[in-house]
């Protein structure tokens, strides 16, 4: 589902297309979402602009905790009677609505059924006028940092493959790329 119409007019799509396993901090076999961010970019000369052209596509890896730790802040901001009907899915236990027995199922069917309430919910964030365009919402998903992009490649006059994109690495420094192909940016977090 695309999100409303935003500042200047982008809209973007967000889903969970996939998840894969890494290590963190020491620790093997980490389960990452990988988040797929479509931004649509205004059409030209359209200052309401209805976006059809795909601007930037991005994906960014998040752990189960980064989307439980995401809820908690849109709690603390808007309140829980706001995100009561928007609960982050937990697949983790047996018990309760939504929740199943892990006995009967094997790890990977756990984290996929976890990954396609995951997109359901993002989605969901995605479509509310409210929440979809709110600063924690759109660090998240990485929105941010796609409209700057797709500036920075419009202003340019060239975009495309030879675009050149700057981004901070995990050690802080500063990495420029030339490929459009990569979208993918390592995990920010621990």
């Amino acid at each position: 589902m695309a999100s409303p119409e935003g500042g200047g007019g982008y809209r973007y799509e967000a889903s969970i297309a996939s998840w894969t396993t890494g290590h963190s901090q020491g620790e093997d076999n980490v389960v990452y979402y990988v988040l797929e961010l479509k931004l649509y970019a205004p059409a030209q000369g359209d200052s309401g602009g209805n976006g059809s052209d795909v601007g930037v596509v991005r994906s960014v890896q998040r752990r189960f905790s980064d989307f439980r730790r995401l809820y908690d802040m849109l709690c603390m901001l808007y309140g829980n009677e706001k995100m009561a009907d928007k609960q982050i899915p937990d697949l983790q236990n047996g018990a309760g609505a939504g929740g199943f027995a892990q006995g009967n199922s094997s790890q990977s069917d756990l984290i996929g059924a976890r990954r396609e309430a995951l997109d359901l919910w993002v989605s969901m964030l995605a479509g509310d006028g409210q929440l979809s365009w709110c600063p924690p919402v759109t660090a998240f998903l990485q929105v941010d940092q796609a409209v700057k992009e797709h500036r920075s490649a419009g202003s340019t006059g060239i975009g495309g493959f030879f675009a050149r994109r700057r981004r901070r690495s995990r050690s802080g420094s500063v990495n420029s790329t030339s490929s459009a192909s990569e979208v993918s940016d390592a995990p920010t977090h621990p």
